[in-house]
């Protein structure tokens, strides 16, 4: 069972600094990561599986 805990956020924050800024939190990159390895996986399939389970 996979559960996401609403209060994460999944955008990054901003920093104020010069340049492009992340897309997403360190969190949620930390999360696709570690899904990767679990299920021992493609990181391409990692985030295709992550977006089919955020549209649930």
């Amino acid at each position: 069972m996979i559960w996401f805990d609403p209060e994460m956020s999944w955008e990054a924050a901003p920093t104020g600094r010069r340049g492009r800024q992340q897309s997403y939190s360190d969190a949620a990159i930390q999360t696709c990561l570690s899904m990767k390895v679990l299920f021992g996986i493609a990181l391409r399939q990692t985030t295709g599986f992550v977006e089919s389970l955020l549209q649930l």
